[in-house]
């Protein structure tokens, strides 16, 4: 794409709290897609998730342990909108040069031309 125009479409597939028995999970998925305007090219797409899940650290509490636990996070899911700081966590991890699945390298970095789609 030297010096032609693209644009990036971005879908998001997913975005919200599940409350289940013993825990609740925030989760957020995008996809993405980087089109060449002039050829309609498709240059990349990729996607990625982020999750409350990932910081949760499962205790050795037993039930009662574990209980307490889902009712705490289930409190903080509601009282701060938690989607916001895992969309972030989607957003950087897709839009990303370099990370798994992340976007390409652009035409000003040495890494330029030599990734693999």
């Amino acid at each position: 794409m030297s010096g032609g125009l693209g644009v990036l479409y971005i879908e998001v597939k997913g975005y919200g709290t599940q409350y289940l028995i013993v825990t609740s999970d925030t989760r957020v998925t995008a996809e993405a897609k980087l089109v060449d305007l002039r050829s309609g090219q498709l240059l990349w797409q990729g996607s990625a998730t982020a999750s409350t899940a990932e910081q949760q650290s499962n205790s050795n509490g037993g039930i009662i342990g574990l209980l307490a636990q889902a009712i705490v996070e289930q409190i903080a899911n509601t009282v701060t909108e938690r989607g916001h700081d895992i969309a972030a966590i989607t957003s950087v991890r897709l839009l990303s040069a370099g990370s798994p699945n992340g976007i390409l390298h652009g035409p000003r970095s040495p890494l330029y031309g030599k990734q693999q789609l």
